[in-house]
């Protein structure tokens, strides 16, 4: 990775995650001055249209330490999020990351991308399933005595 692709980076959170060029809603809130509540609000209304740019994650608040969700978003997805109510000399940047991280990943074909991508939203919808079943067991449970069955 040169020079110039390592600062775009750095300026923007665009980066390579399982074959795709991707950046997280919290960096596009930062370096857009927006909160993460927003961009997150303005994800799910762009989300009734379809979710193939988008991919749950989480991350820990650094704060309260609480695991938070986020999107990893793919180039189409950024274009769907942005409207005129974003910087546009920013949103430039970012499309010229994308551009540059994608020919960073020049070697692979448009249909083995996709492939990648299909089973890393796979992996994160099984990933974001297991997390919500353990959160309701948890919450569900007060103590030791409820793992026993008394009837």
């Amino acid at each position: 990775m040169n020079a110039e692709l390592k600062k775009l980076q750095k300026e923007t959170g665009v980066r390579i995650w399982n074959g795709i060029a991707v950046v997280s809603s919290r960096d596009i809130a930062k370096n857009f001055g927006k909160s993460h509540d927003s961009v997150m609000r303005r994800i799910r209304n762009v989300l009734s249209h379809g979710d193939e740019c988008f991919f749950v994650s989480t991350f820990v608040h650094p704060i309260n330490k609480r695991v938070c969700p986020e999107y990893l978003i793919d180039r189409s997805g950024f274009a769907l999020v942005l409207n005129s109510s974003y910087d546009h000399e920013t949103a430039f940047k970012y499309l010229e990351a994308f551009r540059k991280m994608e020919e960073e990943l020049g070697e692979i074909t448009p249909s083995e991308i996709l492939v990648i991508a299909r089973e890393a939203i796979k992996e994160e919808r099984r990933m974001e399933a297991e997390r919500k079943e353990e959160e309701k067991r948890r919450k569900g449970k007060t103590g030791f005595f409820d793992d026993l069955d008394l009837s």
